[in-house]
């Protein structure tokens, strides 16, 4: 499982707009969105579940520094585990 957090994403952008962006970038779906609002910028946390750590560092690249609703978006890939 692996998570990316996109940085300055707007606290508008839909659900469909943000799957319709990952897919156009040829992401996998995602399967949870959990928007955070604490920060310098509103951000979001999205899971991928079955798809690794090392294949998502692959695909950051695609979605890292481009645009979405006028804003430029940093992407930062995150593995997270606890009990």
């Amino acid at each position: 499982m692996a998570y990316i957090w996109l940085e300055n994403v707007g606290q508008e952008l839909s659900k469909e707009d943000l799957h319709a962006f990952l897919a156009q970038c040829g992401l996998p779906p995602c399967d949870d969105i959990l928007y955070l609002t604490a920060g310098r910028a509103p951000s979001i946390l999205l899971r991928f579940q079955g798809v690794s750590v090392g294949v998502m560092h692959a695909l950051r690249s695609r979605i890292h520094h481009k645009h979405i609703q006028g804003r430029r978006i940093s992407a930062f890939v995150m593995s997270l585990v606890w009990d």
